[in-house]
């Protein structure tokens, strides 16, 4: 017996039709819904820090960020060259790469590419305009497509560190420091130190060349730090790669400091026996290291991240988590996930009693500052705040008076001020 007839049926049909196009159509708006929401989630992790509140709050202060685009039309004509802007490392953005230190009230910049700049602070601070002045210098004919990979001023001289090939082997790059004396119109570089052996195994993609000044027994010394991505230099003691190394200024000679770095983005001499470096892992891992005379920091024995190669959630690990039972030098921290780690700076008891004793780290991945603060020794980090900037930071530096901090933005390539005072207004 046909209990519907044609009439009935072809209305059951449509409203079939009608429940799958209603579920598709439902279906469709939570997949919108949520896409929404995580449109939402970004903007807000864009603008905001990680507790949704803007600067300048942070946990105890109100800081101020100040940003001056200066990227546009950065390389001048004395610096151009076809071979520093092709085949570039990996995560290289020479347009926007580029460090920055304090000198005579001035800011003295240095792009990857090697063109030089400097503003004067109170432009920087008091105008919206991009004010800077074009330094000339001789780059463009000895520096690599690396770039230049640190900028340090002392005592009225200049150096820069940067890789170079090796004359005899080839895609194999050496570290050398040229110098110059400071001069706001005119620099040339001459070499004044460079690494007897060559990395062979990093090719271009190197790392380090952080540079401090370091007073050793009244004996003028640089700190140098150099990279080993490959794992296959670090242990080796007659390699200088993957280490950091103390630079007579008087004579270019040098011994190792220490060994056991894959690369040490950032470094600070707090006194003569307080030496601390930040050091990016694998994947996963970036340490907060306390440098000691002669110590191993591990690489590529043990660390607390793993290799990007290959990597599999359900491997075992690779790397050895502790340190110490190889007689390796433990890290005072490890960031798990990696932050990108870059530089370190001390703040000063006169930009805040309330940050007194505390380090400012700086991130490229992390797009943040984390303030920290140690213990006496320099054993463990006793309190950490996350600061959301919003964009790679590369470098930073302070006023002579500790009352403002610069910093070297890559994603607009633009320097940032943090202060207690409003710059915006």
């Amino acid at each position: 017996m046909n209990f519907f007839n044609s009439k009935s049926k072809k209305k059951i049909f449509i409203f079939s039709i009608l429940l799958v196009v209603f579920y598709l159509l439902f279906e469709l708006s939570k997949l919108l819904f949520v896409s929404y929401v995580k449109l939402i989630d970004y903007k807000t992790l864009l603008a905001k820090d990680y507790r949704g509140k803007n600067l300048p709050e942070t946990q105890y202060l109100k800081v101020f960020l100040k940003k001056i685009n200066i990227s546009k039309n950065n390389i001048s004509k004395n610096n151009t060259s076809k071979k520093i802007i092709k085949n570039l490392p990996r995560g290289y953005n020479i347009d926007n790469k580029f460090l920055i230190e304090h000198v005579l009230n001035k800011i003295f910049i240095m792009y990857a590419n090697g063109s030089s700049y400097y503003y004067n602070v109170s432009d920087l601070i008091n105008s919206n305009k991009d004010k800077k002045i074009i330094i000339n210098n001789n780059l463009k004919n000895i520096i690599s497509t690396v770039g230049i990979l640190d900028l340090l001023i002392h005592d009225n001289e200049i150096f820069i560190s940067h890789a170079e090939e090796d004359i005899k082997i080839k895609n194999c790059y050496n570290i050398v420091i040229s110098k110059s004396s400071l001069n706001f119109k005119n620099i040339f570089f001459k070499e004044f130190f460079k690494t007897i052996d060559c990395d062979s195994h990093s090719k271009l993609d190197i790392g380090g060349g952080r540079m401090k000044f370091y007073l050793n027994d009244n004996k003028r010394k640089i700190l140098l730090t150099t990279s080993d991505y490959s794992g296959k230099n670090a242990q080796n003691l007659n390699s200088s790669h993957g280490k950091i190394l103390e630079v007579d200024l008087n004579n270019s000679s040098y011994e190792i400091f220490s060994s056991g770095h894959r690369n040490a983005q950032g470094l600070i001499v707090v006194d003569s026996n307080t030496i601390l470096s930040t050091e990016h892992g694998p994947m996963g891992g970036d340490e907060i290291n306390l440098i000691k005379k002669n110590a191993n920091y591990g690489w590529n024995k043990a660390s607390y991240g793993e290799p990007y190669i290959n990597f599999n959630i359900n491997n075992e690990f690779l790397f050895n988590k502790d340190h110490s039972s190889l007689n390796f030098q433990e890290p005072i921290y490890a960031y798990t996930p990696a932050i990108g780690i870059s530089e370190i700076i001390n703040v000063d008891r006169d930009f805040s009693p309330k940050w007194n004793e505390n380090f400012l780290i700086t991130s490229l991945n992390g797009r943040s500052i984390y303030r920290v603060k140690f213990d006496k020794n320099y054993n463990k980090i006793i309190t950490q705040e996350k600061i959301f900037v919003g964009e790679r930071i590369r470098d930073i530096t302070s006023s002579n008076d500790g009352q403002i901090f610069f910093l070297a933005l890559e994603d607009t390539g633009s320097i940032a001020t943090i202060s207690r005072k409003n710059f915006n207004n």
